[in-house]
């Protein structure tokens, strides 16, 4: 099997300068390079820059996808998106694939999934779609939908990196939004099996910023959440 490998970064909150854009094209002549992107694959070879640090510099998402299994989603976030309180249930210290971290640009969510038994993951494609799929978790989180990280644990429970008598992070999951249900195929999530039978207890409810009980979902909406032992 010959080596491929798809690199995409977007940027939301402010296009690319005539300066960012010859900047980037001095990284690759073959990259595609556009106001608000840059793409590229590769055969052979590799992109000669750090992903952390052109999305820090240039962009607020990028993905990668290898096909040998590996991909990885980047998300950048201002300072003022989250707190360590929104944070803390979570217990993102506990794993090595998932980090959230601030930087001088803002937060900056890493996750990378490297398994070359993933034989599913050959079907995927070329990687071109993934973004278009995930892009909206940004705008979710800035919402203050914290679900993205409540999938990622749930990931966590289905690897078996959590104890069973760990509290759930949040009170319950709810039905997806299109982005987190194409999260969860892109981190190999079964979000109706990874809930259940593992004996993980639920958290009280919390208070939200916008003053209502967190529901993981739009404030004011009774009863939205279902419990996350219930599945989807």
């Amino acid at each position: 099997m010959s080596e491929y490998q798809y690199y995409e970064f977007l940027t939301v909150d402010q296009p690319l300068s005539d300066e960012d854009q010859q900047a980037l094209r001095a990284i690759s002549s073959r990259a595609r390079i556009t106001r608000n992107s840059f793409t590229n694959h590769y055969h052979w070879g590799d992109l000669k820059a750090i992903p952390s640090q052109l999305l820090l510099r240039y962009f607020d998402l990028h993905v990668y996808v290898a096909n040998w299994g590996s991909r990885e989603l980047l998300i950048r976030l201002p300072p003022s998106a989250l707190s360590d309180e929104d944070l803390a249930p979570f217990h993102l210290g506990d794993s090595d694939w998932f980090t959230v971290r601030q930087t001088p640009k803002g937060w900056l969510i890493e996750i990378g999934i490297h398994d070359e038994d993933d034989s599913h993951w050959e079907e995927i494609g070329d990687g071109s779609g993934w973004m278009g799929a995930l892009a909206g978790l940004r705008q979710e989180l800035l919402a203050g939908d914290l679900r993205l990280f409540y999938l990622c644990w749930l990931w966590r429970v289905q690897a078996g990196e959590v104890n069973d008598e760990s509290l759930e992070p949040l009170p319950g999951i709810g039905p997806l939004t299109a982005s987190q249900e194409a999260l969860a195929e892109f981190i190999g999530l079964d979000t109706h099996a990874a809930g259940g039978g593992r004996g993980v207890r639920p958290r009280r409810p919390q208070r939200c910023r916008q003053g209502g009980l967190y529901r993981c979902a739009p404030c004011g909406r009774e009863g939205y959440v279902a419990s996350a032992t219930a599945g989807r």
